[in-house]
């Protein structure tokens, strides 16, 4: 018969002196039982630690939350937040710190650590230099675009003007974002360009980065534009977003 245990615990018949007769199933019954316990608890349950009891493990688990010839009980240390019995780790308070710098490489697999100057020689630039080249790049066309062919709105004598930056943040319940030219326009706004990038830095809503969402010019006055982020036919409502901008007017 199949035993009861580990699914149960086996209740067994009680027998009584000359007046029960004990049957061959009785004593089966029993060893059926034994081998069950004996399968689950396996053998030399207890090679290689420092118990001889599944209560000592237990308990020692429960009270230290390391085995007993362990160098220290961790529940002592206050979850490692005081002294320094692992010196290999940084505690999470930031203790010991780093007292030189950490090398590493990067690409041999994901979770290679990357120095800082090896992040620096892959040549990313930030969003102050990102800034600095739109700067650039558009002073020279400000230069080229007076007295250039007339566009709707103005006469051929009319400088225009080119700006343009590096916008990041966290679109509205209706998945907008407003972002300022950093001057004004008094006349007219011909155009508005942005291309969308990877989420630059972090704020107080989840990163977004969908390559297939679509972006809307909804908005435009003499100093700012307003872009609405959306997918599949729904705005994406409170999403950190980046893109680049370009506008151009008078």
């Amino acid at each position: 018969m199949a035993a009861t245990f580990p699914a149960a615990i086996k209740v067994f018949s009680v027998f009584h002196d000359y007046t029960d007769i004990i049957w061959a199933l009785s004593i089966n019954e029993c060893h059926d039982e034994i081998v069950a316990l004996e399968s689950v608890v396996g053998t030399n349950p207890f090679s290689g630690t420092p118990y001889t009891s599944v209560s000592g493990a237990i308990q020692d688990l429960y009270n230290s939350k390391s085995p007993a010839n362990h160098t220290h009980v961790h529940k002592n240390l206050g979850e490692d937040n005081q002294g320094n019995d692992h010196p290999q780790y940084m505690q999470n308070n930031g203790y010991p710190g780093f007292s030189r710098p950490v090398a590493g490489v990067a690409g041999n697999a994901p979770a290679d650590l990357v120095p800082l100057s090896q992040l620096q020689s892959f040549g990313y630039l930030n969003s102050a230099q990102v800034q600095g080249m739109v700067n650039a790049s558009t002073a020279s066309l400000m230069a080229g675009a007076h007295g250039g062919a007339p566009l709707l709105g103005a006469s051929a004598s009319t400088a225009w003007r080119i700006t343009g930056g590096l916008f990041s943040g966290c679109t509205d319940g209706s998945g907008r974002v407003t972002f300022s030219f950093g001057m004004t326009y008094s006349q007219v706004v011909q155009s508005v360009q942005i291309t969308k990038l990877p989420p630059q830095g972090s704020g107080g809503c989840p990163p977004y980065n969908w390559i297939e969402s679509q972006q809307t010019l909804v908005g435009v006055s003499g100093n700012s534009a307003t872009v609405q982020f959306s997918h599949d036919y729904s705005w994406q409502p409170n999403m950190w977003v980046s893109f680049t901008w370009i506008a151009m007017g008078i």
